[in-house]
């Protein structure tokens, strides 16, 4: 016999925290490679000339490009990065 089951819902919330995403200018921040002064600056560079925010941060010369690699890998827990 077929069943019509309701859609699954979200558990009550036990007051328990709850891992969030960072995006990866908050990270740089939160490491202490650039200011939120400098991020919000590459936001705006990323808004008006495209591209992702690392090469906005590369352009604003806020990190050096291999640095920013560096920390893009740890931050997607992966060996190649493209920026």
């Amino acid at each position: 016999m077929n069943e019509t089951r309701p859609p699954m819902s979200e558990p009550p919330s036990t007051g328990s925290a709850r891992l969030t995403s960072i995006r990866f200018g908050e990270y740089l921040c939160q490491r202490q490679f650039i200011s939120e002064e400098q991020l919000l600056e590459a936001l705006g560079d990323h808004w008006s000339n495209g591209g992702n925010i690392g090469a906005a941060i590369c352009r604003q010369g806020f990190m050096d490009r291999n640095e920013l690699e560096q920390q893009a890998r740890l931050y997607h827990s992966i060996d190649t990065v493209e920026i």
